[in-house]
Parts: structure tokens; C-alpha cells; sequence
């Protein structure tokens, strides 16, 4: 996008660069059909997005100094805000400790079965206390699918999966934490904010004191390690 941003130049208003893009790429209005500007501010980490005059509702962009010129980009301050921002961001899900044992120990009961996802949930929710949000579900079986303790039976149309059997509640919680840091991780390089793990532990489900921080980062690196070899393993 730095293309259609005059480097060392005015700001230009939001309402031109959106123009400009869109005329490059038409299709580029319906992956961002709303939301432009939170849109702007998500992903615009080499320009500045100014308000002319203050407070007022004409936005306008320009490049910072890190996209054209010699200054480099401010760092940004890490907080468990950011943090929770960059894990949305790069697609990670939530979940509370209690929601990730209890539907761990629903499915692991069928262990032996492969399940798509919507069976599992009707399953989760049959068993839940009524009133179980079927979001609320989902979102938990894709925070177990991502802390790795899911098998993927790539042999049918459908995605079908069951879980590891046999895991202990400190181990889950282990790798559930483990796998947000390495995805933290990530998005903490792709956006170069500093990556602080005590910073990042209201952010994590299992206990905060310093040896289990330390041994699950060491895990979170491994993953990180692992998922960087295998995307470019993919990229040829």
C-alpha cells in the first residue's frame, strides 16, 4: 500500500487512498466492506492516521517516518491490551480455564471416534449446563484444535477430528498457554512490538509463577519454530 501513499509528502485524506486502491483492485471493497478506518488502524504500521483538523470527522494518512524516511518506526510499549489485540488479530481464540477442561474431558470421552465440528458441538452443549452459548462452544474447540492436542482425519470431504485422550488439566493448560505465546509470538514480530512474557501472562490460563513461565515459553518458541518451518515448507 505504500504505492499509493506519497512518501515525504501531505497527508492525503482516507476518502482518496480508498478511491485509489479500489480503483487498482476492485475486489478490494468486498474483503473490507466496512469498517475502513478500523481497518486503517490494524494494519497501517508504517503510516501515521491524522485527524485535520482535531477531532473532527476528516481523517487523512500519511507515511511515518520508518516508511519513508530515515528515522525508524516508534516502538510500540507492550501491554496485555496490545497483546490481546495482536492474538485477534492473527485469528487466536479465547477461552476460559473452566470451558477448556470441561469440554476437553466431554470429547476425549469419544476419543475413539472422529466428530465434525458441528456434531461435537451439539454434543458439548447436550452435556452442558442449559443455556450453553453454541458460539461460546466453538470458539473453546477451536482454542483445544490450536493448543494441539486435536487429530485431523484428512481422509473425508468433511474435516472430522477427535482429541488426544489421557491429558492432565496442568498439561492442557500448558499447551493451551504455550500456543497463544507462539502465536503472540508471531504477530509480536509481523507488528515489531517487544515480546515480554510476564507482560503477556493476564493473558494465560495456568499459573504465573516464574518456573511455569519459563517452561512454557520454552514450549511456545518450539511451536513457533515448528509452524515457521512448516509455512516455508508450504512456500516451497
Amino acid at each position: 500500500m505504500n504505492d499509493f501513499v506519497p512518501a515525504g509528502g501531505e497527508a492525503i485524506p482516507i476518502g482518496t487512498l480508498k478511491s485509489r486502491i479500489i480503483s487498482f483492485n476492485p475486489n478490494f471493497a468486498e474483503r473490507v466492506p466496512k469498517g475502513w478506518l478500523k481497518f486503517l488502524r490494524s494494519n497501517t504500521v508504517e503510516w501515521n492516521i491524522i485527524e485535520d483538523p482535531p477531532e473532527s470527522a476528516n481523517w487523512k494518512i500519511e507515511q511515518s517516518d520508518g516508511a519513508g524516511g530515515s528515522s525508524s518506526e516508534p516502538v510500540q510499549q507492550p501491554s496485555a491490551e496490545l497483546y490481546a489485540t495482536l492474538l485477534r488479530q492473527n485469528g487466536w481464540r479465547f477461552a476460559m480455564a473452566e470451558s477448556l477442561l470441561a469440554v476437553y474431558e466431554i470429547v476425549a470421552d469419544r476419543s475413539e471416534t472422529w466428530l465434525d465440528r458441528q456434531t461435537t458441538v451439539d454434543i458439548v452443549i447436550d452435556e452442558c449446563e442449559p443455556g450453553t452459548d453454541e458460539r461460546d462452544v466453538t470458539h473453546t474447540l477451536i482454542a483445544l484444535a490450536a493448543s494441539g492436542v486435536t487429530q485431523f482425519d484428512e481422509t473425508e470431504d468433511i474435516k472430522r477430528y477427535r482429541v488426544t485422550p489421557n491429558i492432565g488439566d496442568d498439561v492442557l493448560l500448558d499447551q493451551y498457554d504455550a500456543a497463544l505465546l507462539s502465536r503472540l509470538i508471531s504477530g509480536c514480530d509481523r507488528k515489531a512490538v517487544p515480546f515480554d512474557p510476564k507482560v503477556a501472562q493476564p493473558l494465560l490460563l495456568g499459573a504465573g509463577d516464574d518456573k511455569r513461565i519459563k517452561r512454557v515459553v520454552k514450549l511456545a518458541r518450539k511451536m513457533n519454530k515448528q509452524y515457521l518451518a512448516r509455512r516455508a515448507a508450504s512456500e516451497g
